[in-house]
């Protein structure tokens, strides 16, 4: 429970799936799956009661507790009893059916493919959501609205690119260039998951320009596998504007060439995320290979004048 739950992102899905992975071991004797069940019920009882923003999607904390909580009731179904029932419930029922509905629904907050924390949060978070879609749906479990999040998703990643290859922040981060390198969570996570075949393509295409593993190796290994053929995305047939619903990010262009100027504004009402700054109005521009004006906003700032 230190950092409010924070733990949950960095242990609890890879928990369940070593639990799933050793099932026939000999070392994983019936006592210590019982040690382990009894453990996630203590672990996933206290996180949604106690834990940061276990109903807020959006949200790193979120992200990390829903993948969690998916792959341990996932792992355990069947042979955990009625906390094992009541806790797919509550993944089916409720974080999935109707949290993630709402939240990737037009209007919800992932509407457009943003990620209203910044993508110094994003690409984990989407690729966690992404896995544990997949894995839900490989239990029959239909996933409303991811679809068409996903290609949302790799449309705003595309859109937020400038000319010279950076990728607007959108919100904290603690990299001191003026925009973002391209993180391979973001594309594998369109990869993973139930993209419509040309966005995974052309997901494949930007991410075959990144290194093979990403920081969490496992997602890069189950997005390689699933055998998209890389197709570069047809840029020059796309609108040179994008609007990212969810958060009010709105990017344009005077073309998809690296000779472009490329503009950025966030101007929206108060989203209920961390991590997100007062800036309504602000805009960064670049033209061509030259960031003219960018966004030197500190990790944490509470200031309107830093934008």
């Amino acid at each position: 429970n230190r950092d409010s739950g924070f733990a949950i992102r960095a242990l609890g899905v890879y928990t369940a799936v070593s639990y799933d992975w050793l099932a026939g071991h000999p070392g994983m004797t019936p006592a210590l799956k019982a040690r382990t069940r009894q453990r996630w019920a203590a672990w996933t009882t206290w996180y949604l009661a106690n834990g940061y923003r276990a109903r807020s999607p959006s949200t790193n904390y979120h992200a990390g507790y829903l993948a969690a909580v998916t792959f341990i009731a996932i792992a355990q179904r069947g042979e955990a009893g009625a906390a094992g029932d009541a806790l797919w419930a509550l993944v089916e029922d409720e974080l999935w059916g109707k949290d993630m509905a709402k939240a990737m629904a037009p209007g919800g907050v992932l509407d457009g493919g943003d990620w209203g924390e910044g993508w110094q949060y994003g690409p984990l978070s989407v690729v966690e959501y992404a896995a544990a879609a997949r894995a839900m749906t490989a239990q029959g479990v239909h996933v409303e609205g991811m679809r068409a999040w996903l290609d949302a998703l790799l449309a705003r990643t595309i859109h937020a690119q400038t000319p010279g290859g950076g990728i607007f922040a959108g919100g904290d981060t603690q990299i001191e260039t003026p925009n973002l390198p391209p993180n391979p969570n973001t594309y594998d996570a369109v990869l993973i998951g139930d993209a419509s075949p040309a966005h995974q393509a052309w997901a494949a295409s930007e991410r075959a320009t990144l290194p093979p593993a990403g920081d969490f190796p496992l997602w890069s290994a189950l997005a390689q596998a699933r055998g998209a053929t890389p197709t570069p995305a047809p840029r020059a047939t796309w609108p040179t504007s994008y609007l990212a619903g969810g958060t009010g990010a709105f990017f344009a262009r005077s073309a998809w060439d690296k000779q472009a100027i490329w503009f950025a504004s966030q101007c929206h009402s108060t989203v209920d995320v961390d991590h997100s700054h007062p800036n309504a109005g602000n805009f960064v521009l670049s033209r061509g290979g030259d960031d003219v004006i960018v966004d030197p906003t500190p990790y944490g700032s509470l200031a309107t004048l830093t934008s």
